[in-house]
């Protein structure tokens, strides 16, 4: 079968790491699937080897915003750099 692991979902997918190096993973069908250390790193990290921008990011590089409807109104952008609050308006 298509054991690759773009059909693993991150909900699905268990790591851990063997004594002897490689990952295994639990795929959402399933099947035990084992990735090695070289190829999982590989795939997984940048070419400079750090880790990707959305596991470092302290927010989101464009703003998104948050509406609310039906029997309450209102909105507000969210960046991810702080919470944020929503002021509400009743709909009818």
């Amino acid at each position: 079968g298509p054991y690759a692991d773009q059909y693993m979902s991150a909900q699905t997918v268990a790591v851990f790491k063997p004594e002897v190096g490689g990952y295994l993973f639990r795929s959402q069908y399933g099947e035990l699937l084992y990735m090695s250390k070289t190829a999982f790193e590989a795939k997984y990290t940048s070419a400079s080897g750090s880790v990707t921008n959305a596991e470092t990011a302290d927010r989101l590089s464009t703003a998104r915003t948050i509406t609310l409807t039906g029997a309450v109104t209102g909105s507000t952008s969210f960046d991810g750099s702080a919470n944020v609050t929503i002021a509400t308006t009743s709909g009818s």
